[in-house]
């Protein structure tokens, strides 16, 4: 009883959850709003003045795979001499985490 105690007061300390509720913005990762939550990156994309398109994919082994491409913005048009940047979320993850940031924090 005592260790389960001392567990659950010291785990917050070694995640690093804050004791209080002060509000820091560089706790701030992810500046949305409730009608971003809802977009699909695609929109969130055209949102912030990109260029965006969505592929599905079917795989040999019919998986059907869903790909956002931003092929360019205001100050970067798109160009058929661009490099190709391939980002791989993780596990129970979606694209729209490359997004969710904005414009000024996202990649």
């Amino acid at each position: 009883m005592v260790r389960e105690f001392i567990l659950c007061c010291l785990l917050p300390a070694i995640l690093g959850v804050p004791f209080t509720g002060q509000y820091h913005e560089a706790n701030d990762i992810f500046n949305t709003t409730l009608e971003d939550e809802v977009l699909t990156p695609k929109e969130l994309a055209q949102k912030a003045g990109y260029t965006a398109e969505t592929y599905q994919v079917v795989t040999p082994d019919r998986y059907v795979l869903q790909l956002d491409r931003i092929a360019g913005s205001k100050k970067s048009p798109p160009s058929n001499n661009k490099t190709a940047v391939l980002l791989v979320h993780g596990v129970l993850d979606c694209s729209a985490t490359w997004l969710l940031g904005g414009s000024e924090k996202g990649l």
